[in-house]
């Protein structure tokens, strides 16, 4: 791997760079917090993207599942709070912006975070197609993680290219070749639940809820109702719980059990992977 460098072996496909063969909490990436332990924030629920495999369902229609039920994005001031009570809790964790796409939402949006970010003293990395990276200086960031889908393959080759010429060389370029088909791999009884290794690695803000991995964020949208998110509300993982720290530190006890039932039962298992395929709704802006 070579940091800020566009170096793709395509011909091999395990390599770093492919999220889905070399999962984010891989043990050898343990002690970088770019990859792993991480704090993750929605900021919206829009895509300018339909990919097939999008775990947030970007490529549905608005009102057809909760998730989607309108154009959202999450409030700054609920960002301002989640930070606040998060605040000497995984000192070390880097918060990471995640979409949608989130350089889809204003540029004084995403700036007003980074900088709530930072003065929480908390380094903050970018996941995005670059539809609109161009009307942000990638010097806001600690890091960004470019996100190929086929589609906008030259967008993210020329946005790399520009990376470098204004001397930014923090970012990564992810290639996604192959995606397991998630609606077939949800419906296959697993095991994790509780015992899952990425439980707790990603804790997920999405309005005002908070979630203990980022999958879990979006299942309400894949069940087509609001059961996790109001089990979550009612089990005191909301930003409107004061002691939230002191309750997801207590997550064996404290999640709701349609939570930690759709965890055990519907989250995505290592499984055969699809040839990925650029879809007629994608919009490469």
């Amino acid at each position: 791997m070579q940091i800020g460098k566009i170096k793709l072996r395509r011909e091999t496909p395990k390599i770093l760079w492919d999220k889905h063969i070399r999962p984010l909490w891989d043990p050898r990436l343990r002690d970088n917090n770019i990859w792993s332990n991480r704090f993750l924030i929605i900021t919206n629920n829009y895509c300018n993207q339909q990919c097939w495999s999008c775990s947030a369902l970007c490529n549905t229609e608005f009102g057809s599942n909760p998730f989607r039920a309108k154009p959202e994005t999450t409030p700054i001031e609920n960002i301002s709070k989640f930070l606040d009570l998060i605040e000497g809790y995984r000192p070390k964790h880097w918060i990471r912006l995640s979409g949608g796409e989130v350089t889809l939402c204003s540029p004084e949006y995403i700036e007003e975070i980074v900088e709530l970010v930072h003065q929480h003293g908390r380094n903050i990395s970018l996941l995005t197609n670059a539809a609109r990276i161009d009307q942000l200086d990638p010097h806001l960031f600690d890091f960004i993680h470019l996100d190929e889908h086929i589609v906008n393959h030259d967008l993210i080759y020329s946005t790399a290219k520009h990376f470098k010429e204004v001397g930014f060389h923090r970012f990564q370029i992810w290639v996604t070749k192959e995606h397991r088909d998630l609606e077939l791999q949800r419906t296959n009884h697993i095991t994790q639940g509780l015992r899952c290794s990425a439980m707790m690695e990603a804790i997920t803000l999405w309005r005002d809820i908070v979630y203990p991995c980022c999958v879990i964020a979006f299942l309400d949208g894949w069940n087509n109702n609001t059961l996790i998110r109001e089990n979550q509300k009612t089990a005191g993982w909301s930003i409107d719980n004061p002691n939230l720290v002191e309750t997801m530190e207590n997550y064996i006890n404290t999640l709701g059990r349609d939570t930690v039932y759709a965890c055990h039962l519907q989250c995505w298992k290592d499984g055969p992977n699809l040839r990925y395929h650029p879809t007629s709704g994608d919009i490469e802006l």
